[in-house]
């Protein structure tokens, strides 16, 4: 990727996915920890590593190949990384990549992968990416922590579990698309979190999940007992 690059947001799932990080600094220790956290199967490839990859290896959370990235390393892998602090191995491992349409990102050349790593704010179900296509990562960053300040709420993170709840009810429960479609929009147009911090959601939980079930009027049911919950 050069110049001016428009890049496709994505949140992907990598339960079972095969990455390979090829490094074994703290660079390459970031990466590998984000991977482990997802699920991912990770090898990493580097002559020696950190304390962190050493532990997780140790583990037996990932493997680790001890010696020099050689092409083909990092075939069959769904996503590749270079990391390590070795200009032209990182190329090596982009440019290979690319001849095997691999994904990749360099950590030092962020124009010369296929992908961009964002700064990630979490909580609980709710992750905000912000990127700024390589260009700025501290910038991006800093925009997370911002993120954080608005929120980073314990209410936020209650909110989206009770609305996981809510989605998961309706789709058990109601065969209409129509009126799972309504009871969500009803749902999205309330402010959970000022609901929560004023003390009313806890006693109009279980109703409002028993709304979710109801095939008939659900939408109906749910904002009016809303609308009377004061």
């Amino acid at each position: 990727m050069k110049g001016n690059r428009s890049l496709y947001p994505l949140f992907l799932d990598l339960k079972g996915q095969r990455c390979v990080v090829v490094g074994g600094g703290k660079v390459a220790a970031r990466k590998v920890g984000s991977l482990l956290e997802a699920g991912a199967d990770v090898t990493v490839i580097a002559p020696e590593w950190g304390e962190s990859i050493a532990e997780w290896k140790r583990l037996g959370k990932l493997q680790a190949l001890a010696k020099r990235y050689e092409a083909g390393d990092a075939d069959g892998a769904l996503l590749v990384f270079a990391a390590t602090n070795d200009a032209a191995v990182n190329e090596a491992v982009a440019r290979d990549a690319a001849e095997r349409r691999q994904l990749a990102t360099v950590a030092d050349r962020p124009e010369r992968g296929s992908f961009v790593l964002p700064a990630v704010m979490r909580r609980g179900k709710l992750a905000i990416a912000v990127s700024t296509s390589g260009a700025g990562p501290s910038a991006a960053a800093a925009i997370a922590r911002e993120l954080e300040e608005v929120y980073g709420a314990p209410e936020v993170e209650a909110a989206l579990e009770f609305l996981s709840e809510l989605r998961e009810a309706a789709q058990a429960r109601i065969a209409d698309g129509e009126q799972r479609r309504r009871l969500f929009r009803e749902a999205a147009a309330v402010d959970w979190p000022a609901l929560m911090r004023r003390g009313d959601f806890a006693r109009l939980r279980e109703r409002l999940l028993a709304c979710a079930q109801l095939e008939e009027g659900a939408a109906e049911r749910f904002a009016a007992l809303l609308a009377d919950r004061d």
